[in-house]
């Protein structure tokens, strides 16, 4: 038995460099919306390490201040908790 080679006729020729053409363009597509999702996430990340370093800075003030006071023992317990959580995500990702 032999394999009979038929040759694509001209239609599925053009629709199959259309079809290459859509598969580049999608592909391209998708790398595009992830280095923007990417992009994103770095600024926002970067923006966390700030906010966190705040508040360390934050809870070192009101502990230069002493323990002890309701109010600055609240707010240093809900700083530290905020900080301990974005480091417990930040290693979770990672």
């Amino acid at each position: 038995m032999e394999i009979e080679i038929v040759k694509p006729t001209p239609e599925a020729a053009e629709f199959q460099k259309l079809f290459e053409r859509n598969e580049k363009a999608t592909i391209k597509c998708l790398i595009d919306e992830t280095k923007e999702l990417y992009d994103k996430l770095e600024a926002w990340e970067k923006c966390a390490e700030a906010l966190v370093e705040y508040a360390h800075e934050f809870v070192h003030q009101l502990s230069s201040w002493g323990k002890g006071y309701d109010r600055n023992d609240k707010q240093i317990k809900l700083a530290e908790d905020a900080i301990e959580e974005y480091n417990r995500l930040k290693n979770e990702n990672n």
